[in-house]
């Protein structure tokens, strides 16, 4: 099933904006750095693509001058390319620097990145807290060179509850053309628990603070149906968000219908639901 939703808010610099943590790039420069000579790629994700034809891509690294501290790069380009964040170079606003999950190949940006027209990037990002480290402790969303959430971070509508991120489980942000950005999470505290846990929707515009867009367990638009996992095995229970030029959140979801359905799941996509457009407006 799908639905949809929109966020709003002022149009900053591409450095982040009001509700962001901080700013901070790769190697020890602000912003995206040159890949240094000499240096090899060998790209692990697909690529992704803006309007302006530059494109996104997670990569390892080879050469002389590369150790198994800062071997994988998230990197952006259209003739050359620039790094984004390096395992190993700090997080944006301090704290950690990137490092892969143990026993893991693909390295600390999970997933495909996404790239705006603006030339931001969005991605899921592992990170140690201590440092130098060969593997990651904790995740986050970064977006426009900053933090969007952090794991352990409390929800900006349910202060008790803290955002979890989870290699396994997480997938990582969407972001609209305009650097909008929107990404589903799993929620602990407040009563709920590693097992029995929410799941909440969230987006943030440029210079707009953090808004949940919707929970699991919420009614559906006109009623008669809550949002709900499908199985056990379905932890997120929302599947991938998708961002317009508009703002308009588009997303997959199950809900259990309340007149016919007994148990602790739904099994039926929910068609055509649009979510209060109002929800996450300043």
């Amino acid at each position: 099933g799908t639905g949809t939703a929109e966020v709003s808010g002022s149009d900053t610099s591409a450095t982040g904006g009001a509700g962001a943590k901080g700013s901070g790039g790769s190697g020890g420069c602000a912003g995206k750095c040159a890949l240094p000579a000499g240096i090899d790629v060998d790209i692990l994700s697909p690529p992704v693509l803006n309007a302006t034809a530059a494109v996104t891509v997670v990569s390892t690294l080879k050469g002389v001058a590369v150790t198994a501290y800062d071997n994988y790069a998230l990197l952006t380009g259209s003739s050359t390319y620039q790094v984004v964040a390096r395992s190993g170079s700090p997080i944006p606003g301090g704290g950690g620097a990137f490092e892969p999950v143990a026993g893991d190949a693909v390295g600390p940006f999970r997933g495909a990145a996404r790239l705006d027209d603006g030339g931001d990037i969005a991605y899921l990002g592992a990170f140690a807290t201590k440092v130098p480290s060969l593997y990651s402790s904790t995740m986050g969303i970064f977006a426009r060179g900053a933090v969007v959430a952090l794991d352990g971070d409390a929800s900006p509508d349910y202060t008790a509850r803290t955002f979890v991120f989870d290699p396994d489980v997480s997938n990582p942000p969407s972001l609209g053309p305009d650097g909008t950005v929107a990404f589903a999470c799993t929620l602990v505290g407040d009563g709920f628990d590693w097992v029995n846990h929410d799941v909440g929707l969230y987006a943030q515009a440029p210079g707009a603070a953090l808004k949940p867009v919707v929970h699991r367990g919420d009614a559906i638009p006109g009623g008669g149906a809550h949002f709900q996992a499908a199985t056990a095995e379905d932890w997120l229970g929302f599947g991938p968000v998708e961002l317009n030029m508009h703002r308009a959140i588009a997303f997959g979801a199950f809900a259990k219908l309340d007149s016919t359905q007994t148990g602790p799941y739904g099994n039926g996509a929910v068609d055509g639901v649009l979510i209060r457009r109002a929800s996450c407006r300043e």
